[in-house]
């Protein structure tokens, strides 16, 4: 997957995010779960982004790896979300779009290992 798609990708993953917390109910267990999300959700991209910019190899290793860490969070708060609030619109396309881009981000990693440790 070219660079610039999977920004686009983590960007809308970020947006719908977003959209998807707001349909969260407005009591305190929703709302730790709400700032999880955000937080975890919407460093994907900009950890994806630091590793597009890093200037060395083992720079980019390190914000792929995070960027990947914050994605397997992201859909472990999602899917507490789901289970709490199982009609919540946008869980399950956020939940599939978090294992897609695990899977990405993961073999991003793999790529990049090899490289360093070539």
């Amino acid at each position: 997957m070219r660079v610039w798609c999977l920004k686009k990708r983590t960007l809308a993953f970020a947006k719908d995010i977003l959209e998807a917390v707001e349909k969260f109910p407005a009591r305190t267990g929703a709302s730790v779960i709400r700032e999880q999300v955000v937080r975890s959700g919407t460093s994907v991209g900009a950890n994806f982004h630091e590793a597009d910019a890093a200037l060395t190899l083992p720079d980019k290793l390190k914000s792929l790896v995070t960027a990947r860490k914050e994605v397997h969070e992201t859909a472990y708060w999602l899917a507490l979300a789901q289970l709490r609030w199982p009609t919540s619109p946008g869980l399950d396309h956020a939940l599939r779009e978090a294992a897609e881009l695990f899977a990405i981000l993961n073999a991003l990693v793999r790529k990049a290992t090899e490289k360093d440790t070539a």
